[in-house]
């Protein structure tokens, strides 16, 4: 039998804390951690963006006390469905608040290039410049510190391997850039 896994607020710590970015577990059924959630936003523009259904509506509702339209699962297909059609941003005190649209699917910018998606992983900086090869892809290349950072535990290894789904993308995108 295997063992419970972590609980996923764990697993986001572990994977974003190191990269600089605030986790935040919050639920707007038991309201826990809305206050820390609020303190994090005041003042600030904030945007709800992610999967239809995850819950965006829900707690924008939760936070403010609004009553946005929220929707359910949908029973044929177990996704989203879509109920906030548009972007809006709502205004309650030091809360501004923008809603989205759910999407089904992230897709990377088709433009960039591939050498650029490490810059968008704050917690490879540190080892930039430390790999055998200059300009590193962090991908295959012997002698890469940031593969070396992920085996010894100092880079999340689930965030290490989404940044290899979204590289073999960008690689793509660029090598048909002209057709």
């Amino acid at each position: 039998m295997n063992p419970d896994p972590l609980p996923l607020e764990k697993l986001l710590y572990q994977d974003y804390a190191p990269a600089g970015i605030p986790v935040i577990p919050v639920s707007a059924a038991s309201k826990s951690n809305l206050d820390a959630l609020i303190g994090q936003m005041e003042g600030e523009i904030t945007c709800f963006a992610g999967q239809s259904g995850v819950g965006k509506s829900t707690l924008l509702n939760a936070l403010t006390g609004f009553q946005v339209a929220t929707g359910d699962l949908s029973a044929r297909i177990a996704r989203g469905k879509n109920t906030t059609r548009s972007a809006e941003l709502f205004v309650k005190d030091n809360l501004r608040i923008m809603d989205s649209a759910g999407f089904s699917l992230l897709e990377t910018e088709k433009e960039l290039p591939p050498d650029q998606l490490k810059n968008r992983y704050p917690e490879f900086l540190s080892f930039e410049g430390k790999c055998r090869f200059r300009g590193c892809l962090h991908d295959r290349e012997p002698g890469c510190a940031v593969r070396e950072a992920v085996q010894n535990g100092l880079v999340s290894s689930g965030r290490f391997e989404r940044y290899h789904i979204l590289l073999r993308e960008l690689i793509e995108n660029w090598n048909h850039r002209y057709d």
